[in-house]
């Protein structure tokens, strides 16, 4: 396994569920850039810099479990798939989300984090958003 695999494996998903804000946001670079495929319902299309991901984060992280598989590495770039659940997902009316993930690392940062939401994930979006 590449030591980018294990810094997303091992030490970024182990963070995001010790729900450590502070520790997330650390392991982004100054100017990383985290955007979503697509926006989160009420949220922008993407987050740049370390106060606008802390942002992002907070906005998840209550209750907030990820569940990760199936890592690979080109480069710099790992990619992998994600169930992720927590309180702000359950309040859109979905009880977990599903994305194929990618992660530009560089200098033991993440300096661009993309998740695109499966087209099952946006079903279910849609169909809790026309419940509501």
């Amino acid at each position: 396994m590449s030591d980018l695999v294990k810094f997303i494996q091992n030490e970024f998903d182990a963070i995001w569920n010790s729900n450590n804000l502070e520790a997330v946001v650390e392991r982004f670079s100054d100017d990383a850039v985290v955007h979503t495929v697509p926006p989160l319902p009420g949220a922008p299309e993407q987050f740049v810099g370390k106060a606008q991901i802390r942002g992002f984060v907070q906005m998840l992280m209550v209750n907030f479990h990820v569940s990760s598989k199936n890592f690979q590495q080109n480069g710099e770039r790992v990619t992998w798939f994600a169930t992720v659940t927590s309180d702000s997902i359950r309040g859109m009316g979905v009880d977990a989300m599903d994305a194929d993930c990618e992660a530009v690392i560089q200098n033991g940062k993440i300096k661009s984090f993309t998740p695109a939401f499966t087209q099952e994930t946006l079903a279910k979006l849609a169909a809790a958003a026309n419940k509501a």
